[in-house]
């Protein structure tokens, strides 16, 4: 490249720093496409789930969930079924699986919420 550069009268430097440069923010933008598509990250990430005391009476409340029954450990069985279809979409996971929705932040994990579709 340099000696093209050369040949065609550029400088060397100045078209391998541009070269450079362009190879590294194709390398950013195509890192950047695989991450957000990977909903394996939330099936490895799955011990981090959570929710606030407020998104558990949420979830309970939506999906009409049993008294006795833990939100988290719910929504948790749920997306680590084989039939969870996991899309993420911006800043959230979403997490389709026997006719409910669960929603989850892709940084920190936190259940944001459930519902029925």
């Amino acid at each position: 490249m340099r000696s093209k550069a050369k040949t065609l009268g550029a400088d060397p430097d100045m078209v391998e720093k541009l070269y450079r440069q362009m190879i590294a923010s194709f390398i950013k933008k195509e890192m950047a496409e695989f991450n957000e598509n990977q909903p394996i990250t939330l099936l490895d990430n799955i011990h981090r789930i959570f929710t606030t005391p407020m998104g558990a009476q949420r979830i309970a409340k939506n999906l009409l969930l049993p008294a006795d029954t833990d939100p988290v450990e719910y929504c948790k069985q749920k997306i680590q079924s084989p039939l969870c279809t996991i899309t993420r979409n911006g800043k959230n996971y979403y997490c389709t699986i026997d006719g409910i929705t669960i929603t989850v932040n892709a940084k920190s994990y936190t259940i944001i919420t459930a519902h029925n579709i």
